[in-house]
């Protein structure tokens, strides 16, 4: 074993990582080699003071407590959100007719229990993908493209459509995980804003029904041929009607 051979090996040999070959030839080399003996002592000297150094960090006692507190300031007032979805509300009854769309207005931003989590989950997983580099597995304006990039990643197969002509061209999907199972993730785009559509088969998800608002995004849910939509954006609620019934029409045609 040369020394440079065995300068790569020290950490792993004070760890205990290596084979017993690997750590037999360490024992001669060293026993040998003054420079490398050296190296081995600083390198334990170091593993040594990392050990006893104080590197964990007690927070203070009341910081759940003022967290909790800048969260309540941050967050819209109750009213005001039921004035909103009020407003929602008066969108065109033949719209909504024309699209099969149950509009249950749901506000559960500040409520609990199990809608409110997958709610939380999917504008969650909508944030993620607009800020790092997964806002699509598979980048493509093609539905042949993007619907057999599914097969093998998904249990069912979701309807892609690409709706250009509308306002709202597909960028691609990919596959994302919401409470707890494999879904599929189509996104679009409607002139600057970017809208995830998240799809799984209907009957066997717990997500809530209807439209909801939180924390400045929009969401609105439907089922169709035994699947479950949610479409999440920070476009207006009326946009996300006109994509639901695209979508659903397109499934028609």
């Amino acid at each position: 074993m040369t020394c440079r051979e065995a300068e790569a090996l020290i950490s792993a040999y004070v760890d205990r990582e290596l084979d017993v070959a690997a750590s037999l030839q360490m024992d001669a080399h060293v026993a040998a080699c003054a420079g490398c003996t050296a190296a081995l002592q600083r390198t334990e000297a170091l593993q040594a003071a990392m050990r006893s150094a104080p590197l964990t960090f007690a927070p203070p006692a009341d910081l759940e407590r003022r967290v909790r507190a800048a969260i309540r300031r941050e967050m819209p007032a109750r009213d005001t959100l039921l004035r909103r979805a009020v407003r929602w509300g008066a969108m065109p009854a033949a719209a909504a007719a024309a699209a099969a769309l149950t509009w249950v207005l749901l506000v559960r931003v500040d409520g609990n229990g199990g809608e409110q989590r997958i709610a939380e989950e999917l504008v969650g997983a909508h944030v993620r993908s607009l800020m790092v580099e997964h806002l699509v597995d598979v980048p493509s304006s093609d539905q042949h493209t993007v619907r057999p990039w599914f097969n093998g990643k998904i249990d069912f197969a979701p309807a892609v459509g690409d709706y250009t002509a509308s306002g709202f061209p597909l960028v691609g999907g990919r596959v994302d995980y919401i409470d707890g199972r494999a879904v599929a993730a189509l996104v679009y785009r409607h002139q600057q804003h970017l809208i995830n559509v998240f799809i799984a088969p209907a009957g066997a998800d717990r997500w809530p029904g209807g439209a909801v608002d939180a924390h400045g995004y929009h969401l609105l849910h439907w089922s169709d041929a035994g699947l479950s939509y949610w479409a999440i954006s920070d476009v207006s609620p009326p946009a996300l009607q006109t994509l639901a019934e695209l979508i659903r029409h397109a499934r028609l045609e």
